[in-house]
């Protein structure tokens, strides 16, 4: 068993949240096939595709140092996607929408909270988190600070992209909804 704290699946379950706000009226009885649900996933994909990314070029960091050998089979990294990047998707995409629909407030209150959540853990770990490198590189102190290291360049290049991609994603979406109700007035 891995003993470690994985912070994307609260990101995940985040990433469902907000894009939950989005499914039109009509999309409710099949919201997995919602447009609101579809950007989200293949936002929630990009963001997935960075983490193999560093999982490749720094699996001890991946995973904390928490374990002794950080590799995963095959089957592990289907199993890991699945049970904890896309399924909380779903579930967050889910949550979202019946929050939304019943209470605004609650709404944001819970975004809030995974936000605040993600600070507390990353802030608990957070020389875990900044320095890179092999596990035996880590606890001898000889870990490479994260600006400095290989994965930096990815983490800066998708953030950028994942910024770009939800502006974008957020744009056609309120478009998308707007004229839902344009349509309805008509």
């Amino acid at each position: 068993m891995v003993e470690t704290f994985l912070i994307d699946t609260p990101v995940m379950i985040t990433f469902g949240l907000l894009f939950a706000p989005y499914v039109k009226g009509r999309e409710w009885e099949k919201p997995c096939l919602s447009m609101a649900f579809i950007l989200g996933l293949i936002f929630a994909t990009v963001f997935v595709i960075s983490v193999i990314i560093s999982y490749k070029i720094a699996p001890d960091w991946m995973w904390m140092y928490f374990p002794n050998d950080p590799s995963i089979s095959i089957l592990g990294g289907i199993f890991i996607l699945s049970l904890l990047y896309y399924f909380p998707y779903i579930g967050g995409f889910l949550w979202g929408m019946f929050l939304y629909a019943n209470s605004i407030l609650m709404y944001w209150l819970v975004i809030i909270y995974f936000l605040a959540m993600e600070g507390i853990v990353i802030g608990l770990l957070f020389k875990r988190y900044f320095f890179v490198g092999t596990r035996t590189d880590f606890l001898s102190g000889k870990a490479v600070p994260l600006p400095n290291s290989s994965v930096a360049p990815v983490l800066n290049w998708f953030s950028v992209g994942l910024l770009i991609l939800f502006i974008i994603f957020w744009w056609i979406l309120r478009k998308y909804k707007r004229s839902e109700t344009s349509g309805a007035e008509s």
